[in-house]
């Protein structure tokens, strides 16, 4: 998101999510360079791609640092080790006691968290208003999915590194 600002006299500064956006092309990335076979325009491939682009935002890499280096992708395993310690990872950065700066960064970060945690593959069907769960996926599949694929994105990075 560009934010206008007419701060220091009158020029006008316009604030850009450089480290968001780093993070999702990073992820972008890795998933092609590593595990070509999803196509971008699916649900698959954006949830990979919004974990991965959490990990890489969260864990403070680098976007000067180019490519992922290996060092860099055995932080990235390290934090998507366990499904439950990297969701209460990202909700304790997403969410401290008192955010400072990162300022849109940090706002297009939470709304790829919020869709990773809300997200479905399908809207559940409904009959009289209650949702028929046997067609669809619960709310938050996006999460699980996205996990489970940025580990093996990741796994198949570092084997090819070695």
């Amino acid at each position: 998101m560009v934010t206008p600002s007419t701060e220091g006299g009158g020029v006008l500064a316009v604030e850009v999510p450089v480290h968001w956006l780093w993070a999702e092309a990073a992820a972008h990335d890795l998933i092609a360079d590593c595990d070509g076979r999803v196509w971008p325009g699916t649900f698959e491939f954006r949830a990979t791609r919004d974990v991965l682009a959490l990990t890489v935002f969260l864990a403070g890499v680098d976007p000067m640092a180019g490519n992922l280096p290996v060092r860099c992708l055995e932080v990235l395993r390290d934090r998507l080790a366990v499904e439950h310690e990297w969701l209460t990872w990202c909700r304790s950065n997403l969410y401290p006691a008192a955010v400072v700066g990162r300022g849109d960064d940090m706002r297009l970060a939470r709304e790829a968290w919020w869709w990773l945690r809300h997200g479905r593959l399908l809207a559940l069907p409904t009959v009289d208003g209650q949702e028929c769960g046997q067609f669809g996926c619960a709310a938050g599949e996006a999460r699980g999915v996205g996990w489970a694929r940025a580990r093996h994105v990741v796994d198949r990075c570092l084997a090819g590194a070695g």
